[in-house]
């Protein structure tokens, strides 16, 4: 659970609180909304437990769905991201590998911003025992034949970098578009190089 959605759900956590309280018979004045602030420090402790509790894996998550929900405004509509796998799971998807799936998302996805003209986009991160498969898609124009492609550089320094690929297909089919294709193995104790 993301802090952001502890503080939507709060108010919630404090009326439910709150009419539970009122049904109890006796209660009156300072007794009730001391037993109110009292079930609300309660219910903030524990939804504060529920964002802690594994912080790097939930929290990880939840900077991965923020990060793609960013990309709403640029886009002008929002993004669709699939996780599937332990993604989260630190035993099985190291730390930097995280944060390179994190920024090879970003790197697409501010690709489609820029030039796709798309209507939509769709972002699936697939984890299996020894390979993490990033897709991006778009419906676009497709990538133009001249340009810069340092964006795509990037993208294929990380994968190679990892002893994974880096597969651009536009038009995708007959349908236009562009699909970006990033698969690593997945390997613990891999950290960059020192500069």
């Amino acid at each position: 659970m993301c802090i952001r959605d502890s503080l939507y759900l709060a108010p919630f956590v404090v009326a439910i609180g709150m009419v539970f309280i009122s049904r109890a018979e006796g209660l009156r004045g300072l007794a009730l909304a001391g037993l109110v602030t009292a079930f609300a420090g309660v219910a903030f402790a524990f939804l504060d437990s529920l964002t802690t509790s594994g912080a790097g894996s939930r929290q990880w998550l939840c900077l991965l769905y923020t990060s793609v929900d960013s990309f709403t405004e640029p886009l002008g509509f929002a993004p669709r991201l699939t996780v599937v796998g332990a993604l989260d799971d630190p035993n099985l998807v190291d730390e930097w590998l995280r944060l390179d799936v994190l920024a090879v998302i970003r790197e697409a996805l501010s690709n489609v911003a820029r030039h796709a003209q798309a209507a939509e986009v769709d972002v699936a991160v697939v984890v299996e025992a020894d390979v993490i498969h990033v897709t991006v898609e778009d419906d676009g124009v497709g990538m133009v034949e001249s340009g810069r492609r340092s964006g795509l550089a990037n993208l294929s320094e990380r994968a190679h970098g990892r002893g994974g690929t880096v597969v651009v297909l536009s038009p995708v089919a007959v349908l236009g578009g562009t699909r970006l294709l990033w698969e690593v193995p997945v390997a613990a104790g891999y950290a960059p190089a020192e500069s």
